[in-house]
């Protein structure tokens, strides 16, 4: 399973982009792999995908997207559109723990079924 997490713009030193990168480096020490799709790649603590390998990775379905929205990303809409399984993650500063506790706890839930799907 593959977590891309998608906003337009990741930087550091702002809320999402603090996020972001927070996500990233949780799921990756976990074992996971996590990876982040944005126009403009400005925080080198993250490890992007191009717009080609995010085709290929979407198309499994077991994948996870978390998508950041902040302001309409015409391109961002199109690729959710296209898919068959997202999760909306929109940042509200005051709740946005709650938020990323949920996240996991989705994460974790996910990997269990599928890992319970492979013994049986």
């Amino acid at each position: 399973m593959t977590v891309v997490q998608m906003h337009q713009t990741v930087t550091g030193h702002d809320a999402i982009g603090n996020d972001i990168e927070a996500i990233f480096k949780l799921l990756n020490a976990q074992g996971r792999r996590c990876v982040v799709f944005a126009n403009n790649t400005l925080n080198k603590q993250v490890t992007y995908i191009e717009e080609s390998e995010l085709d290929s990775v979407l198309q499994e379905e077991d994948n996870i997207i978390l998508y950041h929205h902040s302001v309409y990303w015409e391109q961002g809409f199109e690729i959710l559109k296209r898919q068959r399984r997202k999760l909306y993650f929109d940042i509200i500063i005051s709740l946005h723990l709650l938020f990323l506790n949920h996240i996991i706890h989705f994460i974790h839930s996910s990997v269990k079924k599928e890992e319970s799907r492979q013994i049986h």
